[in-house]
């Protein structure tokens, strides 16, 4: 191997690294991506070999730099050349390092550069790694929202109108099918338990399926525009066992790609209107933005992985979709505000709060104690809601029973 100017020292000095992924590989690995639990980040760059080691150059790396490298914005060449030191590496057939110099990157020979034009053109893109990166380094899974095409998109950039718009769609109708998810879990595990008494799983609770379904950001990535989240839930996973969380995002994504067949949708009528019309305003602006929507997941650790698109033709298909069939659910409300209209002998009432409003029917304990209403007292009422929603008819009609009344006083909270 050749000669190379740098100080020796006794061990590579950055502890704790672990792979996340070779981005290039032929034979064996040629280029890999490193970090640690403190956040150090490097790359290692194969350059020469003998009878007893390989050689690398291992320099430090921005993820923000890698990310462009990944996108073809940058070359190999000028990630290399904008470190200022690194380290030369020999590692023998046991990766037990057997040499290490503190180097200057200008100090390398020529061979040991690649080339000026050294642009990234591996299979592995830069969703993959960013993935695998946060994914590792979080020990969970990561979901990625993506935007890209139309005129309001850029690498790294969107137009904030259409971000918030889309994205506060889209985190509404990812809170309404997490909602689903949670009672159709609930009702499959009453299920089990009803076919075997022995059955001794934890009964669900709805604060739990609530945190696999809610997500933090991590951060925004450009390529075009996307954004990184995290699942609130801390549930520990195994490999080859799915989280909850797995679980809900490979729900959403089967929903996502079965709203494209009509037969396929036909199965998720049960679903709560308004996550429908969340869901449908969502893709309208797909549409009109002429833009495309991905969304990606991993789990390193239970192996889990999905992911869905939709361009602005599909959004189009799925709209029509949509306004193709009927859709009832059934949900039951606790609402708290002030009766507005009150008619004891026909048995309705009209109720109302900073967030809802309701008229419907009277039924059971409340009718009873409607006798005891003052329209200037503060309620929370108990609202049985059945929603309908005809095909190609744009508002859901609702149908309210009211069932109970309890009496806010001021030192009380909500129940």
């Amino acid at each position: 191997m050749q000669s190379v100017k740098g100080l020796k020292i006794e061990s590579f000095p950055v502890k704790g690294l672990y792979k996340i992924d070779d981005l290039i590989y032929f034979d064996g690995p040629l280029l890999s991506f490193y970090t640690n639990d403190e956040g150090d980040n490097y790359l290692y760059y194969w350059v020469d070999v003998d009878d007893h080691c390989n050689r690398w150059v291992v320099f430090p790396v921005e993820l923000a730099e890698l990310n462009d490298y990944l996108n073809k914005k940058c070359t190999l060449y000028s990630l290399i050349t904008s470190s200022l030191t690194g380290y030369l590496l020999d590692l023998d057939d046991n990766l037990e390092t057997q040499n290490v110099l503190l180097i200057q990157i200008s100090d390398l020979p020529d061979d040991y550069l690649p080339e000026k034009n050294s642009i990234y053109n591996c299979e592995k893109n830069s969703e993959e790694i960013f993935l695998n990166y946060y994914s590792k380094k979080y020990k969970k899974g990561i979901l990625q929202t993506h935007f890209s095409g139309g005129n309001e998109i850029g690498y790294g950039t969107m137009d904030l109108h259409l971000f918030s718009k889309l994205m506060n769609n889209f985190t509404d109708f990812n809170d309404g099918l997490g909602n689903s998810f949670y009672k159709i879990e609930k009702k499959n595990q009453e299920f089990r338990k009803k076919e075997n008494k022995d059955n001794k799983e934890k009964t669900i609770k709805k604060v739990d399926f609530q945190n696999a379904y809610k997500f933090e950001i991590l951060t925004a990535r450009a390529a075009s525009f996307s954004i990184l989240l995290k699942p609130v839930d801390e549930e520990i996973g195994f490999e080859g066992t799915p989280t909850r969380a797995d679980k809900y995002v490979e729900f959403l994504t089967g929903f996502l790609s079965g709203s494209e067949k009509l037969e396929t949708l036909k199965k998720y009528t049960h679903i709560d209107i308004s996550t429908i019309n969340h869901y449908e305003s969502f893709l309208k602006l797909v549409e009109e933005s002429h833009s495309k929507f991905q969304i990606g997941y991993l789990n390193t650790v239970s192996k889990s992985t999905f992911s869905n698109q939709i361009d602005a033709n599909q959004a189009q298909r799925i709209i029509n979709n949509l306004q193709t069939l009927d859709f009832e659910s059934d949900e039951t409300l606790k609402i708290i505000g002030k009766f507005v209209a009150l008619n004891i002998k026909a048995g309705k009432y009209s109720f109302e709060s900073t967030e809802d409003k309701s008229s419907g029917t009277l039924r059971g304990d409340a009718l009873k104690k409607c006798f005891e209403i003052a329209f200037n007292k503060t309620y929370q009422v108990e609202i049985q809601r059945k929603t309908t929603k005809k095909a190609a008819n744009k508002k859901p009609k609702n149908v309210d029973v009211l069932k109970s009344i309890f009496e806010i006083k001021d030192d009380q909270q909500e129940i």
